[in-house]
């Protein structure tokens, strides 16, 4: 299981580097499958082509699907959090443990949680 706070500008940002994250952490242990859950709606959409990327987040995208494409099976699917305890409980145990942030980093950019479970 992974726990870590991810910078970024955006919710969506935030989900798209939490899943580059979690994708090249899950390809470093030899995983050749990979199911992905979200709580973010627009991102599944995104994912699954049937919702248009915003220009901001293009870049992250294509890395994303450059990453899932390199599994053998993949799944990406949409759970609200409040009917995914277990991921709640962590993303709040990663930002509890996250180090302080300085003003600057709270004026640029807002911290999200990361959680991932790998199974090999």
């Amino acid at each position: 299981m992974i726990r870590r706070t991810v910078r970024a500008g955006s919710r969506a940002e935030g989900a798209y580097r939490a899943l580059l994250h979690g994708l090249w952490r899950a390809r470093g242990a030899g995983a050749r499958r990979v199911r992905v859950v979200t709580d973010d709606p627009e991102v599944a959409e995104q994912l699954a082509a049937r919702a248009d990327v915003p220009v901001e987040l293009i870049g992250l995208y294509l890395q994303v699907r450059a990453l899932l494409n390199a599994y053998r099976w993949r799944a990406v699917e949409y759970v609200p959090r409040e009917r995914n305890a277990e991921a709640a409980l962590a993303a709040l145990e990663a930002l509890e443990r996250s180090p302080l942030a300085t003003d600057r980093d709270l004026e640029d950019e807002t911290f999200l949680p990361l959680f991932a479970s790998l199974t090999i």
